[in-house]
């Protein structure tokens, strides 16, 4: 059991629900249900927020379905109580809230804020969150998942570090390293609604693109052209370069522009507007 299933079992079973509202609840649910609310537009929204959300490990699935689940009950408990609440429930309604705040905390320490992808091929995403620590690594092709796999076997865990930290020990891998020369040029791709975070990010990922050895840029996107992106298989400015040289010769496809790096990539551009 992780961490944050062990806080919500913990915090269920604090609870005492009063006498009458299991049954107001399920009265409430059903009423609603007779006459007609369509809660299809929620779960259409559920199924895009899933689609351009990167792979996930089963535990962190889990955790994040334990939690989305809790909290919906939580909310139904606490919704219902408020129509018709006595002074007998005021105690239950305080434990409620409190629920309901401790599980706002644990999705915070298991939710993302910000997504970081490192390109250069191998091509890796960061999983960040409101601290500006790892939450997860993605590889999103196959080289990017042998890099993660050389630092899991040299112990390098890359969840909790600071996002310069995994930067500097991702680029400094042998599955980066090997690939760089001073013709090379590693790319990476911030996605983050928060300003104040993305600027940190980014000023971050320029401090770490200064000290390579090679050219390096840092941009930030939008979260649709990441999950364009991360659904091909490549960060988003490697992404764009693909889109760009198939528009310039197109002859190739996207799978032909996912195994070239991203130097490889922009020698293609240049040589095609050179003609």
């Amino acid at each position: 059991m992780t961490d944050a299933e062990k806080r919500v079992r913990e915090a269920f079973d604090a609870l005492e629900v009063p006498p009458g509202l299991n049954e107001r609840t399920l009265s409430f649910i059903e009423g609603k249900r007779e006459s007609g609310t369509d809660l299809s537009t929620s779960q259409t929204q559920a199924n895009r927020a899933k689609v351009a959300a990167p792979k996930r490990s089963r535990r962190a699935k889990a955790a994040i379905a334990t939690i989305a689940a809790a909290a919906c009950l939580a909310l139904a408990f606490v919704g219902v109580g408020l129509l018709d609440r006595n002074p007998a429930e005021e105690s239950a309604s305080s434990q409620h809230e409190q629920l309901s705040q401790q599980l706002a905390e644990s999705a915070a320490e298991n939710w993302p804020t910000a997504h970081v992808a490192i390109d250069m091929n191998p091509s890796i995403e960061l999983a960040v969150k409101a601290d500006d620590t790892v939450l997860e690594a993605l590889g999103l092709n196959v080289d990017g998942a042998l890099v993660l796999e050389e630092l899991d076997e040299k112990n390098v865990v890359l969840k909790g570090m600071p996002l310069d930290q995994a930067i500097r020990a991702l680029v400094e891998s042998d599955g980066f390293a090997s690939r760089m020369t001073a013709d090379s040029l590693v790319a990476l791709s911030v996605t983050c609604e928060d300003e104040q975070q993305r600027q940190r990010l980014m000023s971050m990922g320029n401090e770490c693109l200064a000290a390579l050895p090679c050219a390096g840029t840092c941009q930030a996107v939008d979260p649709a052209e990441r999950a364009a992106a991360v659904e091909a298989g490549m960060g988003v400015q490697r992404y764009r370069a693909a889109q760009e040289l198939m528009e310039l010769d197109p002859g190739l496809t996207l799978e032909d522009c996912s195994a070239m790096s991203m130097r490889e990539l922009r020698s293609r551009i240049e040589a095609e507007e050179a003609r």
